[in-house]
């Protein structure tokens, strides 16, 4: 029977992908080049225009602004439960218990927020109907992009994996594209496998400056469930856009 533990255990793994960092590092920009010297015997021209000043850089999202955004959410039908790496619940304790193959698959899955070494944090909110949102606020809005790119490659990057318990047991996960994204969003379909079950999870996520957003139900879970997802995708993004100003 699938249930609000069910939930607990398979969607936490589901959400917590797309908070991967995979391939996200903080880099930087390239180093501009250095200045020619003049000439020898040439001086440079003490009339060149002043260049223009930068515009300062917009203010960074934090964690805070998205716990605040979260907990703002109302849509009907949906309430939120919102904790700190809660899309991660257990899910360093299933990696701990499962083998995961291919490699590169279970490397994603222990570098995402809350898991194994990461150190990056995530707040995401958790209703019993099957809905969650959830973000992370990253170093910079490149970064953010970055961690959005990656996700839009995992259909292709890891399409199928499967993981296998202790006992033996094992389950199989695929990733396939989800085209019922919000307007500005993008996302996959996450289903689980095991003994003949299977779980859908639509998860659907974006970028607020350097935030990194999603929304998340399981259709079998979530009555008018794109519905809710849509309403709520949109005002936590509407929320961090004002709180960004």
């Amino acid at each position: 029977m699938r249930t609000h533990s069910s939930l607990r255990t398979l969607v936490p793994m589901a959400l917590g992908s797309t908070l991967l960092l995979v391939g996200c590092s903080s880099g930087g920009g390239e180093p501009a080049g250095g200045e020619e010297n003049p000439a020898p015997g040439q001086e440079a021209s003490a009339e060149q225009p002043e260049q223009p000043a930068e515009e300062p850089a917009p203010a960074a999202v934090t964690n805070e602004q998205i716990r605040t955004a979260i907990e703002a959410i109302d849509v009907e039908g949906v309430d939120l439960t919102v904790t700190d790496s809660a899309a991660t619940e257990g899910a360093d304790e299933a990696l701990d218990e499962n083998q995961v193959e291919p490699a590169e698959c279970r490397a994603a899955l222990e570098n995402m927020p809350g898991v194994g070494s990461s150190e990056s944090a995530a707040v995401s909110g958790i209703a019993n109907n099957g809905m969650m949102f959830g973000g992370s606020a990253l170093e910079d809005a490149q970064t953010a992009e970055e961690l959005l790119a990656a996700q839009e490659q995992m259909p292709e990057r890891c399409a199928e994996f499967t993981m296998t318990n202790a006992a033996g047991e094992t389950g199989e996960v695929a990733i396939a594209p989800y085209d019922q994204a919000p307007e500005g969003a993008t996302g996959y379909t996450m289903t689980t496998q095991a003994g003949g079950v299977a779980i859908d999870v639509n998860i659907v996520f974006g970028t607020v400056g350097n935030a990194f957003v999603l929304g998340a139900f399981v259709p079998e879970m979530a009555v008018d469930g794109q519905q809710k997802l849509d309403e709520g995708y949109g005002q936590l993004v509407e929320s961090l856009e004002s709180q960004a100003g």
